[in-house]
């Protein structure tokens, strides 16, 4: 299972946001970092699917030479 120690950092959220290229007004960083962070842990009860034995389902099927 995925640690959940891995926080973002404010540190980090800003390098981030410098490397997508986007020009954030100072007032805004921590508005938008408070609204990751909300959404960040919103994904957290899926920490707890156990995906480690289970195949992804084959969403393309190549077609099939006719022999």
């Amino acid at each position: 299972m995925v640690s959940n120690t891995n926080e973002l950092s404010h540190e980090a959220f800003l390098y981030l946001i410098r490397q997508s290229g986007i020009d954030l007004d100072t007032g805004h960083d921590k508005e938008l970092f408070d609204y990751v962070k909300s959404v960040l842990s919103s994904l957290d009860p899926l920490r707890s699917i156990d995906v480690g034995s289970t195949e992804p389902p084959m969403m393309f099927i190549p077609a099939q030479e006719d022999v």
